[in-house]
């Protein structure tokens, strides 16, 4: 309850009598001295004018603006191109571009959900392998979460009764999500999906990693079909579960248990990091743990292998360019790790001067850049991708073949943009640019189109990219 000026709390006495008693007195100016305090903390803690309802509201909406004001400085990341309203300007676009796209997804969204309706779910044993298969290759090596064993797991769910359980939505999800990135096989995901999501109660109020792999499933799956709004809403409880299991001792002592839940927590950072950048979202208090969660070794990451499936049953070739192996997979989500805690910390070269005017600041720039160099020298050799020299035609410049190498390729150069996109902005401002920055933006592009092309997960981030 708001304090009240001296007239209004309450605690005024009318002026004592002729001959009243000295404790009378005492009492008074007591009490006087007490309202001269609070007018004191009041001067402090509210403004001049009277507080009524809709003043307090407006100082709140003028505080939100204020905040959304910083989010979208013109220093703010180029490669938040949505929440960036200089950027929007540049190309041409409204500054409230990203909510109108919001708008346009939940509208969409609740008549998809009006029209949806349960199905019964025939699962033929060659789809399940295509999907798992598909599953393994092209959204498994982005956010490795599984357990080594999940394979047989998968096929002892799809070949039983699927009653609702976060074991049943799990192997579900994997086969809904496999069938959407496969593009082999003319089977429908939806009935998958549907079922899968018959188990949601249960997944919402079962405190498991199991429940968390599933949110972090749906969440892909509404990625790979382009909608960012319904991926993040899952991907936000998919985080409060994640933080509750490590903040109450819940993942056991279980070095298995233990590993798939550092697992859990960075994969679900991961996912929830690339899909708030853009939009204007609500954000988790993950990064809070990030000091106190270990780095997950991924000694025993999960991957599809043929052997696993019933003799005589031939796995679909999946005509992926890249050697998708464990190995592969666990020295990309770590250099992928350590490149979004450095973004976290410090990503754009500006200082603020003695006016609240903030202007680009080169030695940071140098720094920052210094730090980035820094990391790709520690990229191992099955991840590391060839940066290009400057001095060499952007023809020659090879964009690597292996998808995961390409897009740490493409967090390399969208980190130097967002180095130096305060010299741009600037440039832009005075209608000059430099031949650097030109071949830093188009090795950047080159890279985003092969990009968007292997790494379907993260398909919407990379197209407003």
């Amino acid at each position: 309850m708001p304090l009240l000026p001296n007239s209004r709390r309450g605690l005024h006495l009318p002026r004592a009598a002729s001959g009243a008693s000295q404790s009378s007195d005492r009492v008074e100016e007591e009490l006087n001295a007490v309202n001269k305090r609070l007018d004191q903390l009041i001067s402090l803690m509210l403004p001049a004018q009277p507080v009524s309802p809709d003043v307090r509201t407006a100082d709140l909406r003028n505080e939100y603006d204020d905040l959304a004001n910083q989010a979208n400085s013109p220093f703010d990341l180029p490669s938040k191109l949505l929440g960036n309203s200089s950027v929007m300007h540049v190309l041409g676009l409204d500054a409230g571009f990203a909510q109108t796209l919001i708008r346009g997804e939940r509208a969409a969204g609740s008549k998809c959900h009006e029209a949806g309706g349960a199905r019964m779910l025939i699962v033929h044993h060659r789809h399940a392998v295509s999907a798992l298969a598909a599953f393994s290759a092209r959204v498994h090596i982005w956010y490795p979460i599984l357990p080594s064993d999940f394979s047989q797991e998968y096929f002892r769910v799809l070949s039983g009764s699927l009653h609702p359980s976060s074991e049943s939505c799990l192997s579900l999800l994997v086969a809904a999500v496999g069938h959407i990135v496969g593009e082999y096989e003319a089977v429908s995901d939806t009935p998958y999906f549907e079922t899968a999501l018959a188990s949601l109660p249960i997944i919402i109020s079962e405190c498991s990693i199991q429940s968390v792999q599933c949110l972090v499933l749906i969440a892909l799956y509404y990625c790979c079909l382009l909608k960012p709004c319904l991926a993040h809403d899952y991907c936000l409880i998919a985080s409060s579960k994640i933080q509750n299991i490590i903040k109450s001792g819940l993942e056991s002592d279980d070095p298995n248990t233990v590993e798939l839940t550092r697992q859990a927590y960075w994969g679900v950072l991961l996912l929830e990091n690339e899909i708030s950048g853009q939009l204007d979202v609500a954000k988790s208090d993950i990064w809070c743990l990030d000091e106190h969660v270990p780095l997950p070794l991924c000694q025993h990451t999960w991957q599809f292998k043929p052997e696993s499936t019933s003799p005589g049953v031939a796995t679909p070739e999946l005509a992926l360019p890249v050697d998708t192996s464990v190995e592969n997979t666990r020295c990309y989500f770590l250099a992928e790790i350590a490149m979004r805690r450095m973004l976290h910390r410090c990503n754009t070269a500006v200082q603020a001067t003695s006016t609240g005017k903030y202007v680009y600041a080169s030695g940071i720039a140098l720094e920052l850049e210094h730090q980035l160099e820094e990391w790709y020298s520690y990229l191992p050799d099955i991840n590391r991708f060839d940066k290009g020299d400057v001095l060499q035609p952007l023809e020659l410049v090879e964009i690597p073949s292996c998808p995961l190498s390409n897009f740490l390729r493409v967090q390399y150069y969208c980190c130097k943009l967002s180095i130096y996109w305060p010299a741009v902005y600037q440039v832009m401002q005075d209608g000059a640019i430099t031949d650097l920055l030109l071949d830093h933006c188009q090795i950047f592009f080159d890279s985003i189109v092969a990009a968007f092309h292997n790494c379907q997960v993260n398909r919407w981030t990379l197209f407003v990219r």
